[in-house]
């Protein structure tokens, strides 16, 4: 019984030759385009209006700091941040655009609020939390953004930060 070339592959690495003749051709079948994904903020109007103000706020503040370009993945990332911080973590559109608003655009007479301005160069480092009081990064920015305005509303008021319907 005689071994076919199938059951015993050439030898030598060379790919065997493909059915339209070119020995180990990639095929010119194209990937298909991912579908558009989903505005995170679209939910939020208040917040997608503000957006590209945020982002020219975050350049004049930090010049060579990389932006999110529209419509890439970081875009779509850090558009999901300001969605997650309403949508999670129970702030108000209101209260997240006014405190990054300004964190950015403000002299603080506090070394707190001078400090989160260097702090801040990104959206997603927003939502890590580094120490064990639970507060993300926005958390201890909202606290110093309202102990320099006097307010006491937003879900960080009692000293517990809220997610979703839960206390810690």
């Amino acid at each position: 019984e005689t071994e076919t070339e199938t059951e015993n592959p050439p030898q030598g690495g060379k790919p065997p030759a493909s059915p339209n003749g070119g020995a180990g051709e990639k095929s010119k079948a194209r990937k298909p385009k991912p579908e558009k994904q989903a505005d995170p903020l679209e939910a939020y109007p208040e917040l997608n209006e503000w957006f590209a103000d945020l982002l020219l706020l975050l350049q004049s503040a930090h010049p060579k700091a990389k932006a999110a370009q529209p419509d890439s993945k970081a875009w779509f990332e850090w558009r999901g941040v300001l969605a997650t911080l309403v949508r999670r973590d129970g702030y108000k559109p209101t209260e997240v655009a006014g405190c990054l608003d300004w964190i950015l655009t403000q002299e603080q007479e506090s070394a707190d609020g001078f400090a989160w301005r260097n702090q801040f160069h990104a959206l997603p480092p927003l939502l890590r939390c580094k120490e064990k009081d639970g507060l993300n990064k926005f958390g201890k920015m909202f606290e110093a953004y309202q102990r320099r305005n006097g307010s006491r509303a937003g879900p960080v008021a009692a000293g517990k930060p809220t997610f979703g319907n839960n206390q810690f």
